[in-house]
């Protein structure tokens, strides 16, 4: 302290500062300084209690010896020779040998202890509470021990692994104790609570968001998990690789036809070069020959479904205000996809770089109830796939308000509970999308994932591969995409 405050002083008389320092930045200056302090006087004894390495030529005496981190593997140590090691290609004798170092130390401190030698080891692992065994000197030790006196077992003590273990805090157990009070279990056991069997009723709310609404029937079960429980999923978490790509997947092929197809929908006279550059400039291109390549497909693809989208003469309308009336909520916000078709009338248009699913009807056939219920759809609406065209025609606004209903009653439901609807094995269960229920439901054997493999319906329901027997999962199919109207 004095070293530093001499310091401050000289630095201050230098820099020709009398203003005062404050409190804050004192101590960070001096801790700092204590971080990076170092002992002038490296003293073997330093007093009551000594911590030192293993040294050879340190035998002395003391009272209580303490040897920490007897683990199998560490100790004797096992230091790998390098590949231009001549002494460990042609070892001869009177070598030094690290093995043999640790073993003399290992005899050293046993002849060190006076009174007490205290041996200790990780006796557990940590990830599956397995048994772990000691270091290979401390096995021998405890064999000599018990060859010699059968008679007097050795003193051995198996902690816990974890500091907040009860054991360590009962007073019926003196051999085990700690001093870490800030573990100590709570004087009074608190009450049991006794959960409802029931499922709670979140209150409807007055007010609907349409991006909430959009969202959550997107997928209902991650919904429950995210906002009703509070329960982040793995791919929330995950992080951006931290490489470059060298080939496109069948994910990042998907996102980039997408994304090229809404740059071509914007910028109808957008040439391919200029695209090229587009995507380059963004990193999501492989390099060399094989991103240019593999971009000239992706290009194809996207400008033949702009061509088709195109052959309809199809004009983009700008977003349209929703403000609908349903029983005591109000449905609010914008929706987007209105087109206007050669004879001036409004209809709706989905299109999807990808083969259309259940989950691409759902959200298409939302979209369109929405849109018909506040009378802003007097026209076809049209859903364009990589595979396929579908078209509905207008419907009646009271019409579309009473299929809208179910919609919000799930959405009114999946506030408390789950609702058991998945966008694309309830869209083949519903007959809204042709198909076999366990082709989508269930992973293919040629790898491709199914749904009941999503991590919020591995966490929200048991039998993921019965699930589909549960009659509330057909029912909320028919309720939401049985219509007629959906029939391929």
């Amino acid at each position: 302290m004095r070293e530093l405050l001499g310091d401050l002083d000289t630095q201050a008389t230098r820099a020709a500062v009398n203003d005062a320092i404050s409190h804050a930045t004192f101590a960070e200056i001096l801790r700092d300084t204590l971080a990076g302090a170092q002992r002038k006087n490296h003293r073997y004894l330093t007093g009551r209690v000594t911590f030192s390495s293993m040294v050879p030529l340190r035998s002395v005496p003391f009272r209580v010896v303490c040897m920490l981190g007897l683990n199998d593997g560490d100790f004797p140590r096992q230091r790998p020779s390098p590949g231009f090691d001549l002494i460990g290609q042609q070892p001869q004798l009177g070598d030094r040998s690290v093995r043999d170092d640790d073993r003399y130390l290992f005899l050293e401190a046993l002849l060190s202890a006076r009174d007490e030698l205290y041996l200790s080891w990780i006796y557990r692992d940590v990830a599956d509470n397995s048994v772990r065994e000691p270091s290979v000197l401390v096995s021998e030790l405890r064999d000599y021990l018990a060859l010699r006196h059968p008679h007097t077992p050795v003193r051995s003590i198996e902690h816990p692994l974890q500091p907040f273990s009860v054991s360590l805090f009962d007073s019926d157990q003196p051999a085990l104790h700690t001093f870490a009070g800030e573990w100590a279990p709570p004087a009074q056991t608190p009450d049991l609570v006794q959960l409802a069997e029931t499922p709670l009723q979140a209150p409807a709310e007055g007010q609907i968001s349409l991006a909430d609404l959009q969202r959550f029937w997107q997928q209902p079960v991650d919904w429950h998990c995210r906002r009703v429980l509070r329960v982040s999923l793995w791919r929330d978490e995950q992080e951006p690789e931290d490489a470059e790509p060298f080939a496109l997947d069948a994910l990042a092929n998907y996102q980039l036809r997408g994304d090229l197809i809404e740059a071509m929908m914007a910028q109808p006279n957008i040439d391919q070069q200029a695209a090229h550059q587009w995507l380059n400039r963004r990193g999501v291109l492989p390099h060399g020959g094989l991103g240019a390549l593999s971009f000239d497909a992706v290009f194809e693809e996207a400008r033949e479904l702009v061509e088709r989208i195109h052959a309809h003469q199809l004009t983009l309308a700008p977003a349209i205000d929703i403000d609908l009336a349903i029983h005591d909520q109000q449905l609010q916000g914008r929706l987007q996809g209105g087109v206007n078709w050669p004879d001036g009338q409004t209809g709706l248009l989905h299109y999807h770089a990808s083969n259309l699913h259940g989950s691409h009807v759902s959200a298409w056939w939302l979209c369109y109830l929405i849109g018909s219920a506040a009378g802003a759809f007097n026209g076809p609406s049209l859903l364009i796939g990589k595979d396929k065209e579908r078209t509905l025609a207008a419907m009646a606004p009271a019409d579309a308000l009473l299929k809208l209903q179910p919609w919000i009653d799930g959405w009114n439901q999946g506030q408390a509970t789950v609702v058991p609807f998945f966008g694309k094995t309830s869209a083949v269960l519903a007959g809204a999308v042709k198909g076999k229920v366990d082709s989508v439901w269930l992973p293919s054997m040629y790898g491709g994932p199914g749904e009941c493999e999503r991590e919020s319906v591995q966490l929200l329901f048991d039998n993921v591969a019965e699930l589909l027997s549960n009659p509330d999962v057909f029912d909320w199919a028919q309720r939401l995409l049985g219509d007629e109207a959906l029939k391929p």
